[in-house]
């Protein structure tokens, strides 16, 4: 038995140290949104109601941008560490759950 769905949803995460490209990218993916659902209508040409879109912010992460170099003290941990071990680490960006504090200026 095959069905159309009644309801569908999705979600998009996205992260970036910059507040410009987090609000570049959902323009466009609101805009992409928009250009498609309001000639779409679930691909019934009898259809008399168009897909209708609800757009809902779960949540906001603050960029933490935190300049670092790799003399910085939780940095040069990380990286001696990883040598201890054997391994190589880089210093590139990543995501923390310490980014609301970076944000607020209280971690390092």
């Amino acid at each position: 038995m095959n069905t159309i769905s009644p309801d569908a949803a999705m979600e998009v995460d996205m992260r970036s140290e910059s507040v410009d490209n987090l609000e570049k990218m959902d323009q466009l993916i609101h805009g992409a949104i928009e250009k498609a659902s309001p000639r779409r209508t679930g691909g019934w040409p009898a259809a008399t109601e168009k897909i209708k879109v609800k757009y809902d912010t779960i949540g906001i992460r603050p960029v933490g941008r935190v300049p670092q170099t790799d003399s910085t003290p939780i940095i040069r941990v990380a990286l001696e560490a990883a040598k201890a071990i054997g391994e190589t680490s880089g210093t590139d960006a990543g995501s923390t759950d310490s980014n609301l504090a970076m944000s607020m200026g209280i971690a390092p």
